[in-house]
C-alpha cells in the first residue's frame, strides 16, 4: 500500500510506479521553502502536520517525491497492512527477567560453573537479543567470579593461593580468629568472599552470555561442606516477547 501524504493537503491514496529516488536539496514544497530532512519527512519551515505520527506508525525506510505533485511526499510501504501489523507486534521490547536456582554441592575449591548458568537460564534467555545478566549468589562463604575456562590446573592453583593469602591456622595450629563458632574454615570463608565477591555482570548477545573464548564463570566453595548454593539471576534488555 501507498500513502501519498500533502504537506499541508488531506492525505489521498494512489499507486506509484516511478522508481524510487529522494529529493535533491533544490526541490521545494508548495511553501517555496527547502526541505529540511532530505530522505525523511520534509519540514516546510514550520513541522509538516502528519509529523513524528506517522513516521511511528508507518516506520518507513524510503521516501518518494512526486514530481506531478511537488508539494506531495510519498511514503512507500513494502509490506500490506496485515503484515505490517504483523511486523510490528514482534518488535523487540525492553523486559525484566529474574530466575532463581540451585547449584549442586560441590566439594572446597573452585568449579567452572560457566554450561550450568546457561542450562539454568534457558529457554528464557533466548529471547534476548542483547541486554545484561545480574547473577547473585546469595551466600556469605562462597563467591563467583570470571577466569580461565581451559585448563582445570588454574582452579587448583587459585585454591593453594587463596588458602595462602588467608590461612585457616596460624603457627602450630594456632586460632587466628576470634569467629569460630561454626568451625575453622568459616571465618576463612568469609574472607575469600569479600576477596573474590559474590555477583557477576555479563552481557547478553542473540540469546546468550557474551564472555571472551577463555573466560568461564567459577563458582568458588569456600567451605568443607557447604552444600547446594541458590543463586538469582536477572536478566534485563531487549527481547522478543514469547
Amino acid at each position: 500500500m501507498f500513502v501519498a501524504l500533502d504537506c499541508f493537503a488531506p492525505p489521498e491514496f494512489r499507486p506509484l510506479t516511478a522508481p524510487l529516488e529522494l529529493p535533491d536539496a533544490n526541490v521545494k514544497c508548495s511553501q517555496s521553502r527547502p526541505c529540511k530532512e532530505l530522505g525523511r519527512l520534509f519540514a516546510c519551515g514550520r513541522p509538516c502536520f502528519f509529523g513524528d505520527a506517522i513516521e511511528q506508525r508507518t516506520r518507513p525506510s524510503l521516501w518518494r517525491y512526486s514530481s506531478a505533485k511537488r508539494s506531495t511526499f510519498v511514503v512507500a510501504k513494502a509490506q500490506d497492512a496485515a503484515t505490517s501489523e504483523q511486523a510490528i507486534n514482534v518488535q523487540p521490547r525492553t523486559e525484566w527477567l529474574q530466575k532463581s536456582f540451585a547449584i549442586r554441592p560441590r566439594a572446597r575449591g573452585c568449579h567452572l560453573i560457566s554450561r550450568e548458568i546457561q542450562d539454568a537460564l534457558n529457554p528464557e534467555i533466548g529471547r534476548f537479543r542483547v541486554g545484561i545478566a545480574h547473577i547473585f549468589l546469595q551466600h556469605t562463604s562462597a563467591s563467583l567470579t570470571i577466569n580461565e575456562n581451559a585448563d582445570p590446573t588454574v582452579q587448583s592453583d587459585m585454591e593453594n593461593s587463596l588458602n595462602r593469602i588467608v590461612p585457616e591456622f596460624g603457627e602450630r595450629g594456632a586460632s587466628l580468629y576470634e569467629h569460630d563458632s561454626e568451625g575453622s574454615d568459616d571465618m576463612p570463608a568469609h574472607v575469600k568472599t569479600a576477596l573474590l565477591g559474590n555477583s557477576l555482570t555479563i552481557p547478553i548477545t542473540s540469546g546468550r552470555l557474551n564472555m571472551g573464548i577463555w573466560q568461564g564463570i567459577w563458582f568458588c566453595e569456600h567451605r568443607n561442606y557447604g552444600g547446594p548454593r541458590r543463586v538469582v539471576v536477572t536478566l534485563h534488555g531487549e527481547a522478543v516477547p514469547s
